[in-house]
């Protein structure tokens, strides 16, 4: 399955110990800006003129979920990274569905009711983690909130279907 870095509400991620650091050298120029090299400019980049040629734009998130989802999972491993990413694509895309129902008042109360059963499951898990469970009290945890879930996505299969 996929291990989940858990983060307490309030506090910032810990940087992602299998991802390579990105630090650029200090440059001994003083033409370049901090920001250039915040912007993960190269160095060489970074000391060129503004003029040259703008820095390429990141591809874009898939908003295929299927196909995020297959992307997010491949390698095992749920990275702080990628749940930010994917709770920050759901967020947007979900305004933009808020913006085109604006009478629809259900839309308004899932959005956050949906971040409160997240984060209560973050804190419901870290507070079971604290007890230090036995493997088959962990498996047991894993499987009530996997069916938890399992039950949302099947609401959602279910009243989607006739869309």
């Amino acid at each position: 399955m996929t291990e989940e870095k858990a983060v307490p509400p309030g506090e910032t991620p810990p940087a992602e110990s299998s991802l390579a650091p990105e630090a650029q050298p200090l440059p001994a120029d003083p033409s370049v800006s901090e920001n250039q090299l915040l912007r993960g400019q190269t160095f060489a980049a970074a000391t060129s003129s503004p003029s040259t040629s703008a820095p390429p734009q990141p591809p874009l998130p898939e908003l295929n979920l299927e196909k995020r989802l297959k992307q997010v999972y491949a390698d095992q491993i749920m990275t702080s990274a990628e749940f930010m990413a994917l709770r920050d694509d759901a967020d947007v895309l979900f305004d933009k569905l808020k913006v085109q129902f604006p009478d629809n008042g259900a839309l308004a109360l899932f959005q956050p009711l949906s971040d409160v059963a997240v984060q209560a499951m973050q804190l419901g898990i870290l507070e079971f983690k604290k007890g230090k469970p036995s493997a088959e009290a962990k498996a047991l945890a894993k499987q009530s909130f996997g069916f938890q879930v399992a039950y949302i996505k099947a609401c959602l299969d279910r009243f989607t279907q006739a869309l």
